[in-house]
């Protein structure tokens, strides 16, 4: 069974939750219990909730304009670390440090979803999301990549994202360039799959397809990405 998703039900999805896990960039040097509830971020996706008995917490950083940050899954009841006044002001504390004892290894063993294919792409989406809480460089948010839903020179994505002429002459592909861009869900026996395309600039154009595989009932996954386009020169990001 396939299951193809509208890319601009994706996109606003991903709207939403860049727009809930904003944090103030402004603030003193260092870690510090973050002031924004990552719980919040997971509320955008209405078909994921947490584990009974677990919470989210974390810990932000900021040094110079840049900042980062650390999600942690836990006990309601376990403590998290405040680095304090002691430790503003460039990163004398290593993050390991901050980490509670009785944190998960992984975030998404406390995910459940309401068992729908939607559910696993909100897992996918929220993976990476969450894995960008807190952080920005000098003053602007961290950005994921462009999750593409058609051929993104035809439908004129590439120029809006990076303001060139759309032409696929130049671009070098390890496999067939595909016929089908949109996220897709795919179930096969106990195994549940979701696959996208992304676009990425750093340095060079790339184009990846992501695949994440679940245990049907289960959401945390394995990933899988691999670079299938790369572009015809050198750009500066």
């Amino acid at each position: 069974m396939t299951i193809i998703f509208p890319i601009d039900r994706v996109d606003d999805l991903r709207k939403q939750a860049r727009e809930a896990r904003k944090v103030n960039m402004d603030g003193p040097d260092g870690w510090c219990i973050s002031e924004v509830d990552p719980t919040d971020l997971l509320k955008v996706f209405r078909t994921l909730r947490l584990k009974d008995g677990f919470v989210l917490r974390s810990h932000q950083y900021r040094e110079d304009g840049n900042g980062d940050g650390l999600v942690w899954a836990m006990p309601v009841d376990a403590p998290l670390l405040d680095p304090g006044n002691g430790w503003s002001g460039r990163r004398r504390l290593h993050p390991h440090a901050l980490r509670p004892a009785e944190a998960l290894s992984n975030l998404m063993d406390v995910i459940q979803g309401d068992g729908t294919p939607w559910s696993h792409l909100e897992a996918s989406l929220f993976a990476r999301e969450i894995d960008d809480f807190g952080v920005f460089w000098q003053g602007s948010p961290k950005e994921s990549d462009v999750i593409l839903g058609a051929d993104p020179f035809c439908t004129g994505q590439q120029r809006a994202i990076v303001g060139q002429t759309p032409d696929w002459d130049g671009w070098r592909w390890s496999e067939p360039k595909p016929t089908s861009w949109e996220p897709s869900f795919q179930q096969a026996s106990e195994t549940v799959t979701i696959t996208f395309y992304t676009y990425r600039r750093v340095g060079r154009e790339n184009i990846f397809r992501t695949v994440d595989t679940f245990r049907l009932g289960q959401y945390a996954f394995e990933t899988e990405s691999m670079k299938v386009a790369v572009g015809p020169e050198e750009s500066t990001p």
